[in-house]
């Protein structure tokens, strides 16, 4: 933090530079994360979309029923829309829970900023990040 103040190094270095040059390799790097949580996140809810299409024909079925038949609401229909819709709600859930890392990502990525680059630097728990 004392050099901060300084535009250049005691040895005559710009310090300035140097420490844009970091912050705009952090960024990067954020991004790059990022985009690899995107990446596993998709495959993940590709998944789960396919494991929601069991539900459909709970919900369909009742449907075309009632459409064709035109009979009264029966026992066998409403149970069959209820299994279908907690399936889909099981499957929104676990959809929810499976993009909440790329959601903390993207907002992450959205609110770096200089000052946030310099108080993650300045953590001494971040001290090995900063060294690799």
């Amino acid at each position: 933090m004392e050099y901060l103040t300084r535009e250049y190094c005691r040895c005559g270095h710009y310090l300035l530079g140097q420490l844009e040059d970091e912050f705009l390799e952090w960024k990067d790097g954020l991004k790059r994360a990022s985009e690899d949580i995107a990446e596993t996140t998709e495959q993940r809810l590709r998944a789960v979309r396919l494991m929601s299409l069991v539900s459909m024909p709970f919900i369909v079925a009742p449907l075309l029923y009632f459409v064709f038949n035109r009979s009264e609401i029966t026992i066998y229909a409403i149970m069959s829309t209820a299994i279908g819709v907690m399936i889909l709600g099981v499957m929104a859930i676990t959809e929810a829970h499976v993009c909440k890392p790329l959601r903390a990502s993207k907002a992450l990525l959205e609110n770096c900023t200089w000052q946030h680059f310099l108080e993650s630097r300045s953590w001494p728990g971040n001290i090995s990040e900063n060294l690799d």
